[in-house]
């Protein structure tokens, strides 16, 4: 009887974890930057030192590269569609677990719920998480929209937090 309740009052009072896929658990780094790298070079932009390169890490791409390169929109999605063209073919599988995030993350997910959030598309986000086999770890996976109407930090986090909300309402 006693093992019954105290297994609902686990369920209940089960905390949640949230998780940056790129500052916590996987380093995308090497990826984005050879991303970018080949979008400055098709493009022909110049600087495309290391620090120009890090200027784009985990921003909106379009709107960097009209900061950066002082380009109109339409360059800078054609900028883009470069970058998208690589990073969504092998740029997105070139990263590597931080040392022990695989282990911390094992050893999190048998005692909390663990959400991720991400600067990267959802999309992608979901389908590193599968090639890394660690998808099923995660309740909630939120990232960037394809249709740039979540681009921020602050967006993909409101975002989580609605969900969740709204799945606490359907419960």
């Amino acid at each position: 009887k006693y093992q019954v309740l105290a297994r609902i009052f686990k369920d209940f009072w089960k905390m949640k974890i949230i998780l940056n896929l790129e500052k916590n658990l996987i380093d995308t780094r090497p990826g984005l930057i050879k991303a970018i790298r080949i979008a400055i070079y098709m493009m022909d932009y110049k600087p495309d030192d290391e620090e120009t390169v890090n200027k784009f890490l985990y921003k909106p791409v379009v709107e960097k590269a009209m900061e950066i390169f002082s380009i109109k929109r339409v360059e800078a999605e054609t900028f883009n569609k470069w970058y998208m063209d690589y990073y969504g073919r092998k740029g997105k599988y070139e990263n590597d677990f931080f040392p022990g995030a695989y282990n911390f993350l094992n050893k999190l997910t048998k005692n909390y719920e663990v959400s991720i959030i991400t600067s990267l598309y959802e999309a992608h986000a979901i389908q590193i998480l599968k090639k890394k086999g660690i998808f099923e770890y995660f309740e909630f996976i939120k990232g960037m929209s394809i249709d740039n109407s979540i681009n921020t930090k602050s967006d993909i986090i409101s975002n989580l937090l609605e969900t969740m909300d709204n799945m606490d309402k359907d419960e």
